[in-house]
């Protein structure tokens, strides 16, 4: 089981974040669909009201401390989100795969320290563990509020709204990742609709002959093109 407690003992050496988290999340949200370009804005752009940036904002004011000891625990909770982070992209972008291509590479960027790593290794588990950085953090909220860090059951339940909402961003860019769609996707339904309109035209159109019983030219089918 994970202690609690180790966390105090491994102070997070993170001096700089790669580029490759922030860069392949917008680079596939933009090549993924619609519904899915606003999500990776909202988890990438730090003025929007989700995203790692909010998580840190509801860290900061809600565990309250000077000491050492809360600075830790603030940190350490933005710390194991963007874990989790490192770790969904790890698996969906080529570009982070390349930059992390071993758990080996994530400790020394500073995402995970070595304890952290022996223990994530030791849970057996046939599917992807992304959500074991998420307990993590949840533990440290709780663990804040025993300690008095944070004030009251209501802080502690909006810090841990904020780290839900992060973890469902990152789902839902998992999902969309279980169903690739083909570049050439949205070409093919505009030139599908296109087609399809240009017949409608041309299917439209009156035939013109001296035994019609319409005899009305009609050269452009005009309620067609509104409707």
């Amino acid at each position: 089981m994970f202690n609690r407690a180790h966390f105090l003992t491994y102070p997070s050496p993170i001096t700089q974040k790669p580029p490759g988290p922030s860069t392949s999340r917008h680079i596939y949200a933009n090549r993924s669909t619609g519904e899915m370009w606003p999500r990776g804005l909202m988890d990438k752009a730090p003025d929007f009201e989700s995203g790692d940036c909010s998580i840190g904002l509801m860290a900061a004011e809600y565990v309250r401390g000077r000491t050492e000891q809360a600075r830790m625990y603030r940190r350490n909770i933005v710390r194991y989100c963007e874990l989790a982070q490192v770790l969904v992209f790890r698996d969906i972008s080529m570009r982070t795969r390349r930059r992390f291509p071993t758990l080996d590479t994530v400790v020394a960027a500073g995402f995970m320290m070595p304890h952290e790593k022996d223990r994530y290794d030791e849970i057996q588990y046939k599917y992807s563990k992304y959500w074991v950085p998420f307990q993590w953090a949840f533990s440290l909220t709780y663990e804040a509020r025993k300690k008095g860090l944070i004030e009251s059951d209501y802080y502690q339940v909006v810090v841990q709204d904020e780290i839900k909402k992060f973890r469902t961003g990152l789902a839902w860019i998992c999902n969309y990742d279980w169903v690739p769609i083909p570049i050439m996707y949205p070409q093919l339904v505009c030139l599908a609709v296109h087609t399809y309109f240009l017949v409608c035209l041309l299917a439209r159109q009156y035939v013109v002959s001296e035994h019609a019983d319409n005899k009305t030219e009609v050269s452009f089918p005009n309620f067609k093109l509104i409707f």
